[in-house]
């Protein structure tokens, strides 16, 4: 069985191991051959922001909006029953080890082509050192996403290059939050207008929320949580540039990685 022919509720999951950098409890698990991640519900811990117990129908929610867009940002994502109760399961995606799409390198050696500078600070000593990321499509894509989504947690850990170009997004469990939340690591366009491509896929969720995303979606998010969702769209498409950071949170997570 390959991971594309995987069925959500084929199967017994079994757990292999903790992933510990994860806030989160939080398994690498197999159904049959396929490896997933798998995020309990009961595994969840509280945040003050968001409700409890909600997480896992968030990271649903988001792969169903990245397919709507159609730019498979992130990683098949479904909600099933394993060894600790309901919960969040992903297809596990094997990074390229040899490729950064996020970085922290020294100032004086930032890229001057084919990057884009973030934000500067220092390292532990005192060397100044800039927070840089690829300027490329498929990471545009992903940032558009992630303000669409109201990604509140875009660390660099959790973008994932992947050996064919493509760039996967995960962990996206604090999300679609309807007050102001965007903190990424992915501000190297602001202000820039949106390609026609990134304009189109934000129509396509625009429109798939009045039929079967929306329907979809309903199962997973609130209805105030719903309506945000769709006046993030409309924002994007009535100003169509990458957004400045608002709200009171700050505009990069921490850690960055």
């Amino acid at each position: 069985m390959t991971a594309a022919e995987a069925d959500p509720d084929d199967g017994e999951l079994e757990l292999v191991g903790r992933i510990r950098v994860a806030s989160n409890a939080t398994f690498l698990a197999r159904i049959g051959a396929v490896e997933v991640v798998y995020k309990p519900v009961a595994g969840e811990r509280p945040l003050w922001d968001f409700p409890d117990g909600t997480l896992a129908h968030r990271e649903v929610a988001a792969h169903l909006v990245s397919e709507a867009l159609g730019w498979g940002v992130v990683p098949r994502t479904w909600l099933r029953d394993g060894p600790m109760g309901p919960g969040m399961v992903q297809l596990w995606q094997e990074r390229d080890p040899a490729q950064d799409a996020v970085d922290v390198v020294r100032t004086r050696e930032v890229p001057k082509d084919g990057w884009r500078a973030v934000v500067e600070g220092s390292d532990e000593r005192g060397r100044p050192v800039t927070l840089v990321h690829e300027d490329s499509a498929a990471l545009r894509r992903m940032a558009v996403f992630d303000v669409v989504v109201n990604n509140a947690d875009r660390k660099g850990g959790h973008v994932l290059p992947m050996p064919d170009g493509h760039r996967h997004g995960v962990d996206h469990g604090v999300t679609f939050h309807v007050e102001p939340k965007l903190r990424t690591v992915l501000w190297g366009w602001v202000g820039e207008d949106l390609h026609a491509d990134e304009l189109a896929g934000v129509e396509r969720v625009r429109a798939a929320l009045a039929g079967d995303l929306g329907a979809r979606l309903s199962g997973l998010l609130t209805a105030h949580e719903l309506v945000a969702l769709a006046a993030r769209c409309e924002r994007l498409l009535r100003e169509p540039r990458f957004p400045e950071p608002e709200g009171d949170m700050p505009a990069v997570p921490w850690p960055l990685f």
